[in-house]
């Protein structure tokens, strides 16, 4: 297990590149491996945004997907908001239900199924 001093620069490195994307603010980001667009989303609440530009959205979810789903899997992601737990599940799973019943989420979660091109195994 490595010591909290050990994960030090790793976390520096995340919260760094969260500062400069927070300052700059890009049209698209790269969080978890899933793209989302960036400038839809999330700009009322500044916590929410410095997560999802840490890369932190849903992290602990993100690992556990990965350990948790195989490639024969289906998966529900009920309450999906964004997508970020849906696509990070399409990479890993033959296919994903996503259901969100929040009209502007609904309509990111469908753009960014698009934008990483999962539209074949996310339903």
């Amino acid at each position: 297990m490595l010591s909290e001093i050990q994960r030090l620069p790793g976390r520096l490195m995340r919260w760094t590149r969260a500062l400069w994307r927070l300052a700059v603010q890009p049209q698209v980001i790269v969080n978890g491996g899933v793209t989302l667009w960036a400038k839809g989303i999330l700009t009322q609440d500044p916590t929410a945004r410095m997560a999802l530009y840490a890369d932190a959205w849903e992290s602990a979810v993100r690992r556990f997907l990965l350990r948790a789903v195989s490639a024969d899997d289906t998966v529900m992601d009920l309450g999906a908001c964004i997508g970020v737990v849906t696509l990070a599940a399409a990479r890993r799973a033959r296919s994903v239900i996503a259901v969100e019943p929040n009209a502007t989420a609904s309509a990111l979660l469908d753009l960014h199924v698009k934008l990483n091109g999962q539209g074949q195994k996310v339903k």
